[in-house]
């Protein structure tokens, strides 16, 4: 990390992450495990890059075209700490990009087929980014089958279910959702978990507002996905 630009590794190597204070610790992770939590690695993320204007991070231009060294890494790294998954937080430029497309759809199903079976494989797209008509809505239509679920991001984007509730608003997340779910996942709104941010987002929500958008939620889709929230360290003492 850098202030001004992240430092990127020219030739895509990706580190083990550390779990706490800045070190490995397996029986933190076996600890989750044993209460039947499921605990993944996310890759990617702001600090490879960003789409928003003011972002000039570009980390993501040193993998493309390196799919199956990015498949082995990721997977070693799984293996190596016990994880349950992989999720591929993508939130850098993509349209008139086919090397980017390419990229997107070989590591998500190199990831597929190198894992063990059973492992989670998923997504975090920032909202517009899974506009219908968009590429890369496109490419998940195309790789549904190798998707458990997507978390798309509700807080950085044109919707606002914050405060315009579910079907409320200019750009509703209702109609942004039904697409997903009817389009891509075949009406089975299982495979979608919406996302909100607890605070500095554009559409921050509290957890009273979260809770009220899951109930409208489960008016129209009784069975669905559930949510997530980002970040835990905003959820001082459980409170959100």
């Amino acid at each position: 990390w850098n202030p001004s630009k992240n430092v990127c590794s020219e030739t895509c190597e990706i580190a083990e992450p550390p779990i706490c204070n800045n070190s490995p610790n397996p029986a933190l992770v076996s600890a989750w495990q044993a209460t039947g939590k499921k605990v993944i690695l996310s890759f990617g993320g702001a600090g490879m890059g960003g789409s928003w204007q003011g972002d000039n991070n570009d980390c993501w231009e040193y993998c493309f075209g390196r799919e199956t060294q990015v498949v082995t890494r990721l997977t070693e790294i799984v293996d190596n700490m016990g994880l349950d998954g992989i999720d591929i937080d993508y939130e850098y430029f993509y349209e008139g990009r086919p090397d980017v497309i390419h990229f997107l759809r070989e590591v998500t199903l190199g990831m597929r087929n190198s894992l063990e079976p059973g492992a989670i494989v998923t997504h975090a797209p920032m909202e517009p980014d899974v506009a219908q008509g968009t590429a890369y809505f496109n490419l998940f239509v195309e790789l549904a089958p190798a998707l458990d679920f997507v978390m798309p991001q509700y807080y950085n984007g044109n919707t606002r279910p914050a405060t315009d509730g579910f079907f409320g608003g200019a750009v509703s997340a209702e109609a942004h959702y039904t697409a997903i779910v009817n389009q891509i996942f075949g009406g089975d709104a299982t495979k979608i978990i919406f996302g909100f941010c607890i605070t500095g987002c554009l559409g921050s929500a509290s957890g009273a507002q979260a809770a009220n958008v899951m109930s409208q939620i489960e008016t129209q889709y009784e069975c669905n996905g559930g949510a997530y929230f980002w970040v835990v360290n905003d959820d001082v003492g459980g409170a959100w």
